[in-house]
């Protein structure tokens, strides 16, 4: 029973903190939550469970939707408690707008412009309030590590366009 109090403190704790952590600045964020499950996975009587929780919060302003599970596992035997955390669903919107543009005079120039005003940078930041916990590992890490030119555009004087599959495709690289 004391080790059922504990895990509720802990993911309590844990929603707390994650809240406190997607909620500053969001004055006009709304957020589902619900506990999806609570998992037996222990076999021939080991007791052990996984309790789950998933959360969504989506800002109507930045047009940003986090979403979080959070798996606690709870295994008799070990001595620490595991949480897995996974923001699969989460995603930035690009906030497309497209507009008819006008001459000076009032006219319709005849043409449209497009703009994507997408965020430059996404960040989530976790804090563990209990000394005695620690992160093992965060996976994945979504970096841009190597850039592959697979294709290439170039222009020669003369009016001369070549596109190639391959990364040199001659004359001046447009960019």
């Amino acid at each position: 029973m004391k080790n059922k109090k504990c895990m509720l403190k802990k993911i309590t704790i844990t929603f707390i903190i994650m809240w406190n952590c997607f909620t500053l600045n969001l004055p006009t964020a709304h957020a589902d939550t619900k506990i999806e499950s609570i998992v037996d996975i222990g076999e021939n009587g080991q007791n052990a469970k996984v309790y789950n929780n998933f959360s969504t919060l989506f800002d109507e302003q930045t047009k940003i939707k986090t979403s979080l599970l959070v798996s606690i596992i709870d295994d008799p035997y070990i001595n620490k408690q595991i949480a897995v955390i996974k923001t699969d669903g989460s995603n930035i919107s690009a906030n497309k707008s497209v507009e008819g543009l006008t001459h000076e005079y009032g006219h319709e120039a005849g043409y449209m412009s497009s703009v994507l005003k997408w965020a430059s940078s996404y960040n989530i930041g976790m804090e563990l309030t209990n000394e005695n916990s620690q992160f093992y590992k965060v996976s994945p890490i979504n970096t841009i590590d190597t850039k592959t030119i697979t294709s290439s555009i170039g222009y020669n004087i003369g009016g001369e366009i070549k596109v190639s599959d391959k990364a040199d495709g001659g004359g001046v690289a447009l960019k």
